[in-house]
């Protein structure tokens, strides 16, 4: 308990000299169930807030900067707790002038918003709309925090659509970026006018097991003694064998002042990766309507059997698009292939 309210103070002493202060209330979601009042958890919030609230006020200089952005009550075992504010996203952007609805890309776990560049580039010419592709928190030049979660991570976005003034858009996501760009979609349905899903579904990931022992094999990697993204990727074989998948997580490391870092925050990754493996149960009650494409690679196991039934139940207008001879980074594998079904799909040619 101690230990809990402790680490609210030090959250709202991070935020004390910020010009406008926003809170978020998220609920640990479990069971799913969402309560819009649940007395235990306002009591509880508001307890913590009375005890501390002469501190917080002789440290701010007027409780007037406080702005509460949004409270989402989330009810799970009567647990709850306090996330960091939605964060400013780093981005791109491809094309000067847009015909049609703006498109949003996200990349996936341990990706950046360079992985879209050619991409990008590709889908701006043949559509001629305005293309970001954004680095999600914890990840790229994003500001690194302690808390990450797909209602996070999808607000993050959506504050991002807002301080750009962008009311319709197309959204673009790959693996857990194509989680939040389904997050977005069904808690936004009233901005985001398609969505495409590249080799992910709602549900639990098949293979999480390869993601936790990247997050080892990057953890346990002796920065210090590093000379090379080279030599790095061959330290880590005992924790991934398969070199496309090191080549990719190299693109993380980083030499700054003569010492190699890591460009995305392992620890508040490695904290929540669990989280990360499926969209949270509350989302499963809910719909888009709209048109969304879910684009899988042939040979990766993330489209099938119960995914896809569970993809037509939360998104009844979706169409389901097996690429051959591609794994789970289909827009690398067959990227002519990706780029023109993709750009067909969102100016509406087919």
């Amino acid at each position: 308990m101690f230990s809990f309210v402790n680490r609210i103070l030090e959250w709202f002493k991070s935020l004390f000299w910020k010009e406008e202060m926003e809170l978020t209330l998220v609920g640990l979601q479990n069971s799913g169930k969402t309560s819009f009042v649940n007395v235990i958890a306002v009591s509880y919030i508001l307890s913590v807030f009375l005890v501390n609230f002469f501190y917080i006020f002789y440290l701010t200089k007027s409780l007037s900067t406080y702005l509460i952005q949004e409270v989402i009550y989330r009810y799970s075992s009567g647990i709850f707790c306090i996330m960091a504010r939605t964060i400013q996203l780093s981005h791109y952007m491809k094309g000067a002038i847009q015909q049609g609805p703006p498109i949003i890309m996200l990349h996936g776990l341990f990706g950046n918003k360079r992985n879209w560049l050619d991409i990008s580039r590709k889908i701006n010419n043949i559509t001629n709309r305005r293309v970001y592709a954004l680095d999600l928190r914890n990840h790229g030049d994003s500001p690194h925090t302690s808390a990450i979660s797909y209602n996070l991570m999808s607000e993050d976005v959506y504050q991002f659509l807002k301080d750009n003034s962008i009311n319709k858009c197309s959204v673009i996501g790959h693996s857990m970026g194509g989680r939040v760009a389904m997050a977005l979609c069904l808690e936004h349905s009233d901005i985001i006018e398609k969505m495409v899903a590249v080799d992910v579904s709602p549900d639990r990931s098949p293979n999480p097991g390869i993601a936790t022992a990247c997050i080892k094999g990057m953890l346990n990697l002796p920065l210090a003694k590093v000379t090379s993204r080279k030599q790095a990727s061959q330290s880590m074989i005992e924790y991934s064998e398969d070199p496309r998948i090191r080549d990719f997580l190299m693109t993380n490391l980083t030499l700054r002042n003569g010492v190699w870092r890591w460009r995305i925050n392992l620890e508040g990754i490695a904290s929540s990766l669990n989280s990360l493996t499926s969209l949270p149960d509350s989302y499963f009650k809910m719909k888009y309507m709209k048109p969304s494409l879910f684009i899988g690679g042939a040979n990766s196991p993330y489209l099938s059997g119960q995914s896809t039934q569970i993809i037509k139940i939360l998104f009844p207008n979706s169409v389901i698009s097996i690429i051959p001879d591609a794994g789970h980074w289909v827009h690398i594998d067959q990227l002519k292939l990706f780029v023109v079904k993709v750009s067909e799909f969102l100016v509406g040619t087919k």
